[in-house]
C-alpha cells in the first residue's frame, strides 16, 4: 500500500460514514485510514512511509478500521464487510493497463 492509495481509501471511508448518516471531515477520514497500516493518525503515515509499503489491505487491517469506527463513532461493520467495501470493483481489478505510446518515441 502507498500513501496515494490510502488516501483514496479515505474518501471511500468518508462516503461510507455518509450513509451512514455519520459526518467526518478530510483529516478524520485520513486518521481513520491510518488505522489500516497500525497507525494512530495522519502524520505518522508520513513519517513512517516504509510501514505503510509493508502493509496490504487485508482482514487484519480492516479489523483494525472496524475497531476503530466501533469505538470512535458507534458503527459497527465486520472486518470481511469493510474489506469488500474498501477494494475496488472487480472489473477495475483486472482491468488492462492501456498501452498510451507502445512503440515509444
Amino acid at each position: 500500500m502507498d500513501t496515494q492509495q490510502l488516501k483514496q481509501l479515505a474518501g471511500r471511508l468518508r462516503a461510507l460514514l455518509e450513509d451512514a448518516a455519520v459526518e467526518i471531515g478530510h483529516s478524520q477520514a485520513l486518521d481513520l485510514s491510518a488505522s489500516l497500516v497500525g497507525l494512530r493518525n495522519w502524520p505518522e503515515v508520513q513519517t513512517f512511509p516504509q510501514r505503510v509499503q509493508a502493509q496490504e489491505l487485508d482482514l487484519s487491517a480492516t479489523a483494525r478500521l472496524a475497531y476503530r469506527l466501533a469505538n470512535k463513532y458507534n458503527h459497527k461493520r465486520s472486518s470481511s464487510e469493510l474489506l469488500q467495501l474498501l477494494l475496488p470493483p472487480a472489473d477495475l481489478q483486472n482491468a488492462p493497463t492501456p498501452q498510451i505510446w507502445p512503440s515509444g518515441p
